[in-house]
């Protein structure tokens, strides 16, 4: 059993092969999954709704290629560049990749990007999975829009809100709980959290 933390950041899925894996690893404990996320108007109670620009129609949140390896070792090792992970990327595609072998301070400002855009992400998708289970089944957040939205069983396919669904809407809290129970699961053996904290922990000893 691995207990080196992993952590993925994702525009999205992808296609079915590739949520497969996805699934797979969300699975193992010491792997956290951050995808691309907006919050919904509503959706958090002190928050406002958020909108995506629409500047990019095929990439809407992440469009970063970055593998890090054993990041906060003496030896990390940074692979970056213009290439997707992709098939097309490495086999067709005229890209550019550059990998950095053993620069400490190089790997501290890509982890310090990245963990940042993944938290941004992560707390969104924990509001998201919060407000799902606070409100009625089928309702959900559209990925695209950030509308909230009654889900009519096919594919792809919403409705908007009636009048009285929207007032029945129940908004999530983002606060924590003012005492220590938050702390528990990183002290818990084994959980992904507490993996997070010792890898972290690693980085300054």
């Amino acid at each position: 059993v691995s207990t080196q933390s992993t952590w993925v950041l994702l525009e999205q899925d992808g296609y079915p092969a590739s949520r497969t894996l996805v699934r797979e690893l969300e699975r193992l404990a010491h792997v956290r999954i951050a995808r691309g996320a907006c919050l919904a108007e509503r959706q958090v109670v002190g928050y406002k709704g958020e909108r995506l620009t629409g500047l990019n129609e095929h990439v809407q949140y992440v469009h970063t290629k970055l593998l890090l390896v054993d990041a906060l070792s003496e030896k990390p090792i940074i692979v970056t560049g213009s290439a997707n992970f992709s098939e097309a990327s490495n086999s067709k595609n005229d890209e550019n990749v550059v990998i950095i072998n053993g620069d400490r301070r190089a790997a501290d400002i890509y982890v310090t990007e990245f963990y940042r855009i993944f938290e941004h992400m992560f707390w969104r998708n924990e509001m998201k999975a919060r407000f799902k289970a606070a409100n009625a089944p089928g309702i959900y957040i559209d990925r695209d829009t950030s509308e909230i939205l009654r889900w009519e069983g096919k594919l792809g396919y919403g409705r908007r809100l009636t009048a009285q669904e929207h007032a029945d809407i129940i908004s999530v809290s983002a606060h924590l709980v003012p005492d220590s129970l938050w702390t528990q699961p990183y002290f818990t053996s084994g959980s992904a959290l507490s993996l997070e904290r010792e890898s972290w922990s690693r980085m300054w000893s």
